[in-house]
């Protein structure tokens, strides 16, 4: 499912009450928002494909610029740097600070575009496959650079790499920071040139824990019979040695299999709660293995450039590992976060991790049976031993009731936001004329109701929901637990500019939810900015 399901409106009769808050309303049970998953799905489709059409249309723009910094008379190369993920993801967060410096380093002759979720170019977006995917496109050249999860490679016969998924051996930020900028870092980078593509940076992201959606994995028992979802290959081999079936769906397909019952829980970290259909609680003295990005570039395209333009790059990708090792919050610090704003985290104990570690060994002692892997885990280990561990993440207990009180008049700039009720009719021609599917614009045209107050984003159906201004702009955060929170619990679902006259809120200069990403921009601009919201209260 996506975001915009869980808002399905239908318009309101004559006579007829409309709810207050923005949830999805009593009535619009599972099988409805099963069949508006499907209707939006659509929609997204359209609109990505209509975006690379721009894009397109941009860049053969491009190719006829005037001069830039490359030289009098020289003409920009545009290059594509390609992910599997959506905006605001840390992989894209990685993506954007290598883009940059890339730019600045070869004086303006380089001029990276990320392609985000280019995978849909050729798959499905629920595709569980999609970082494979794009991992063929950066070695077929359809993209020049990628920035991808090191299980792509690792999948694809990178021996030293798999090393960092060896069962609870790395288990600390710290030592992933040191593998990254150590001589072994190295060494797993430049085994990818083996695999047909120059590998210019290892980032570190985060540890993986695993994570229940109704109740803990506190003990191993508590795997066996549970299905858990894991897109790397080594997480699914874990979970099944450990007891359980592993699965690989992704977006709206593994937000129905959660809603209906077929998965329990995942593989994931605090960063990566976004991607995930709802909260839950995470196991947090259970660290799997670790997740680190790989920047990489296409072998043909690289070796084309001039030597000037290779260290521009590689310096960028330098770079770029530096900020990720810096600028990465640590396992309390996104633990933290991630309590005030989302779920729990609960702690198994010595003697169930002890448990968890033993039930592993099957998986740990394959790896090491390849000599390779052997010496690469034992360089972990190494530097695990020369580095002080990170601090200590604390259990929590998630209260939807206490975000909403925090939420409440606890910030002087929210105060400045014109809370009240607010109402709007939107129109089905508004949405067509967005490029919006018929289906979708039906489902979403008639009368919305928003209420804010205090701070508080009233939602009934997805309690604890809140909005929070900052510099002049609204946030609305959903609440993370309840049964019209959908797969966007404890996400960001539109930031906007505003402006307030006469009794009527405009919102201006939208920015869309962060589960959806770019493909469905201009939807959340119509729902959100295509008519005034008159108070009504």
């Amino acid at each position: 499912m996506l975001p915009i399901d869980r808002f399905r409106r239908r318009p309101a009769r004559e006579g007829e009450p409309t709810d207050a808050g923005a949830g999805a309303g009593a009535g619009a049970g599972a099988e409805a928002v099963a069949d508006a998953g499907r209707t939006a799905h659509a929609a997204a489709r359209m609109v990505a494909a209509a975006a690379v059409a721009s894009v397109a249309v941009a860049l053969s723009g491009c190719a006829q610029g005037a001069a830039s910094k490359a030289g009098p008379g020289a003409v920009p190369r545009t290059i594509v740097i390609g992910l599997g993920d959506s905006a605001g993801r840390p992989a894209s967060d990685d993506a954007e600070h290598l883009a940059e410096p890339i730019e600045s380093y070869s004086d303006g002759a380089l001029v990276p575009q990320i392609r985000w979720e280019a995978h849909t170019e050729r798959v499905d977006r629920a595709s569980g496959e999609g970082y494979a995917v794009v991992g063929d496109m950066v070695l077929d050249g359809s993209v020049d650079l990628a920035v991808l999860p090191d299980f792509v490679w690792i999948d694809a016969g990178a021996e030293r790499l798999s090393a960092v998924k060896a069962p609870f051996l790395l288990t600390d930020e710290a030592t992933m920071d040191a593998v990254a900028t150590s001589p072994l870092g190295a060494e797993m980078l430049d085994e990818l040139d083996d695999l047909g593509v120059v590998g210019l940076a290892l980032l570190p992201e985060a540890l993986r824990h695993p994570i229940g959606f109704d109740e803990p994995f506190l003990e191993v028992d508590d795997v066996a019979g549970a299905t858990l979802r894991s897109l790397d290959p080594a997480g699914r081999e874990l979970i099944e040695v450990l007891g359980g079936t592993a699965t690989n769906l992704a977006n709206e397909d593994l937000a129905q299999a959660v809603t209906d019952g077929e998965v329990q829980g995942a593989e994931s970290s605090y960063a990566q709660i976004g991607s995930l259909p709802r909260s839950g609680t995470f196991t947090g003295d259970v660290a799997f293995f670790a997740k680190f990005n790989t920047a990489v570039a296409n072998r043909g395209w690289f070796d084309g450039l001039d030597s000037d333009l290779q260290d521009a790059v590689r310096r960028a990708a330098a770079d770029t590992t530096e900020y990720v090792v810096e600028s990465n919050p640590t396992e309390a610090e996104s633990a933290a976060a991630f309590c005030a704003a989302a779920g729990s985290i609960a702690f198994a104990g010595p003697e169930a991790v002890a448990a968890f570690e033993a039930a592993a060994s099957p998986m740990r002692e394959r790896m090491e049976a390849d000599p390779v892997v052997r010496e690469a885990m034992a360089s972990i280990g190494d530097l695990e031993r020369g580095v002080e561990p990170a601090s200590m993440v604390e259990p929590c207990d998630f209260d939807a009731g206490e975000a909403t009180d925090a939420a409440g008049g606890m910030d002087p700039e929210t105060a400045t936001f014109p809370e009240g009720t607010y109402r709007a009719e939107l129109d089905v021609d508004d949405f067509l004329a967005a490029g919006v599917d018929e289906g979708t614009a039906r489902n979403h045209a008639g009368v919305w109701t928003l209420t804010f107050e205090d701070g508080v984003f009233d939602d009934p159906g997805c309690p604890g929901s809140t909005y929070l201004v900052r510099d002049g702009r609204v946030e609305v955060r959903l609440g993370s637990v309840g049964e019209s929170c959908g797969s966007v619990a404890g996400s960001v679902l539109f930031n906007a500019a505003w402006t307030f006259a006469d009794g009527e809120l405009r919102f201006v200069d939208i920015i869309g939810s962060e589960a959806d990403g770019p493909a469905l921009q201009r939807f959340h601009e119509v729902l959100w900015g295509s008519q005034p919201w008159k108070r009504v209260e």
